[in-house]
């Protein structure tokens, strides 16, 4: 059985950071560079913007920004996305721990 992730790294496979230096101008080196940063930061964050709203691919951007954020754990937590009007309002109204007692959230 093929899973969804599977399915995603097989097709991705021709997208190198070569690949990407030659449509974008940015050196393989720095791709590289970024993307280790990004995976060695405690809580990054992808912020979408609205500049992708003029491109015809835009779906499949914020595809990839989400599964990013995903792979990261980046959702609903302190540093990452969190969506929706209602959870951001609760989210504004929620107490905060005393200083140095905040313990991270067990995973799976």
């Amino acid at each position: 059985m093929l899973t969804v992730f599977d399915a995603q790294h097989q097709e991705i496979q021709s997208y190198t950071p070569e690949w990407a230096a030659a449509n974008t101008g940015i050196s393989a080196a720095d791709i590289r560079k970024i993307a280790r940063d990004f995976h060695q930061a405690k809580s990054p964050i992808l912020i979408p913007g609205w500049s992708g709203a003029r491109y015809g691919n835009i779906q499949m951007l914020r595809r990839v920004q989400a599964m990013i954020q995903g792979l990261k754990g980046g959702f609903d937590v302190p540093g990452g996305w969190i969506f929706g009007g209602d959870y951001r309002e609760q989210v504004r109204h929620m107490k905060r721990p005393p200083q140095g007692r905040c313990r991270p959230r067990p995973r799976g």
